[in-house]
């Protein structure tokens, strides 16, 4: 994903760079100020970060435990509103938007006992962003009918995590065989980004945005039985998100 940032970046760079060697200054100082609304498709890619996790036992006995990372791509579609204030040829603005985000990022939980030092039946995880909203600031420049911006702001997200104890013939398990435990959780984080924004008639306009929202390494403590005990478990998952989309913006 970073060559994928890296450019989205360069090709915002470059077009900033061509515009200011042409010395294009916009004479409409209509476009790009007061309220708009807009929709948006695109593409996330989520990380997750599958931090070690301690599992302790009713009768006193503790295990630690690690998995492996996971990562997936995923389809995003989302509602913006904004406001832009227009000082020649800069802006400045806000913006909230909400994300519904197409998948679920599958990978594992734990599969291997540093305790003991062997290989486990496999605790798999399943891991989805339900919502993602954020509100950002927005600092811009036009170029004739092009804006291009940097946004800053904050992110809050809804994540649900399930984990689920398989099989494997290790007998060495976390919880017990075909148990799950789900939880949920609401997280806040920063959300970065960078754009372009291109005006047509009828006020309309294109955008192109990237964004990046990162949550921190989120506690979980799940619960469940191990044959006749009960088992507490602690990890901490990272999770971060990469969002590149294509929108249309009604300005009124």
């Amino acid at each position: 994903m970073f060559s994928l940032t890296k450019s989205f970046i360069q090709i915002a760079a470059t077009v900033a760079f061509i515009a200011f060697a042409t010395f294009v200054k916009a004479d409409d100082n209509s476009i790009f100020n007061g309220p708009y609304i807009g929709a948006s498709i695109g593409y996330s890619h989520i990380n997750i970060d599958e931090g070690k996790s301690n599992w302790i036992y009713s009768d006193g006995t503790s295990f630690l435990q690690s998995g492996k990372n996971s990562d997936s791509d995923n389809a995003l579609y989302a509602l913006n509103a904004g406001y832009n204030w227009r000082f020649d040829n800069k802006v400045v603005g806000i913006e909230f938007d909400g994300t519904k985000i197409d998948g679920r990022s599958k990978g594992l939980a734990s599969d291997y006992s540093i305790t003991n030092g062997v290989v486990t039946d496999r605790l798999i995880s399943d891991t989805k962003i339900n919502a993602l909203f954020t509100a950002r600031a927005k600092f811009g420049m036009i170029f004739d009918k092009l804006m291009v911006y940097g946004t800053a702001g904050l992110a809050i997200a809804d994540i649900d995590r399930k984990i689920t104890q398989l099989n494997d013939g290790k007998n060495d398990y976390s919880i017990d065989r075909g148990t799950s435990d789900s939880l949920s959780k609401t997280r806040f984080g920063p959300a970065l980004g960078v754009g372009l924004e291109y005006a047509f008639p009828e006020n309309l306009s294109l955008k192109l945005q990237y964004l990046y929202t990162d949550f921190g390494n989120i506690k979980y403590k799940y619960a469940g039985t191990w044959n006749t005990l009960t088992t507490t478990g602690h990890q901490k998952v990272g999770i971060d998100n990469s969002m590149l989309s294509i929108g249309l913006n009604y300005n009124f």
